[in-house]
C-alpha cells in the first residue's frame, strides 16, 4: 500500500475514533458542568480537565487498537502517550479553555443566531459548548501531529522482525 493511501486511511481512522472520543468527552464535560461546575470559566476549566482525563484513557485504548493498530506498541509508546496527554491536560487544555472563555461576544452572537432560528439555548450552554468545541478542535490537531510523529510514529518504531 502506498504511503499516501496509508496516511489517508490512518487520518480517517483518527477522525472517526477521535470523533467518538470527543462525543464521550463532551457528554462527560456537559454532565459535570450541569451537575457540579456550572457558572464560570474557572469551573468550566475544572470540568474540562476531569472529562479530558477520563477521555484520555479511552483515547489511548482506541488509538492503540484502531488508529495505529498496525504498529507495535510497547512501554515507550505508552509513556510518551501519557506524558503528552499530561502536558495537554494540565497545561495546554487549561490555557485554551481559559482563552476560549474570553469570547463572550462570539457566544452571544451564536446564541442570537440560535434564538433567531427558534432554538432557545441558554447563554451558559452556548458558552460552555463553545469553550469545549474550540478547545477540542485545537487539541485534536495537536494530538494527531504528536501521536503520529512522537507517540505511535513510524520514526519511533523499531522493526522487530
Amino acid at each position: 500500500m502506498g504511503v499516501k493511501k496509508e496516511t489517508k486511511q490512518k487520518a480517517g481512522r483518527f477522525v472517526i475514533v477521535g470523533t467518538g472520543i470527543t462525543v464521550f468527552d463532551y457528554l462527560v464535560y456537559e454532565l459535570l458542568v450541569m451537575l457540579f461546575f456550572g457558572g464560570d470559566t474557572e469551573k468550566a476549566t475544572i470540568a474540562s480537565i476531569i472529562s479530558g482525563t477520563v477521555a484520555t484513557f479511552v483515547a489511548y485504548l482506541a488509538h492503540k487498537n484502531i488508529t495505529w493498530k498496525a504498529r507495535q506498541v510497547g512501554k515507550a509508546e505508552i509513556i510518551r502517550f501519557f506524558i503528552w496527554n499530561i502536558i495537554t491536560m494540565w497545561i495546554v487544555r487549561p490555557l485554551l479553555t481559559a482563552g476560549a472563555g474570553l469570547l463572550d461576544p462570539l457566544y452571544g452572537l451564536a446564541q442570537g443566531i440560535f434564538n433567531f432560528i427558534m432554538i432557545p439555548f441558554s447563554f451558559e450552554f452556548v458558552k460552555s459548548t463553545g469553550i469545549f468545541c474550540l478547545t477540542t478542535a485545537v487539541i485534536m490537531i495537536l494530538n494527531y501531529l504528536v501521536y503520529d510523529n512522537f507517540v505511535f510514529g513510524q520514526k519511533n518504531r523499531k522493526n522487530k522482525h
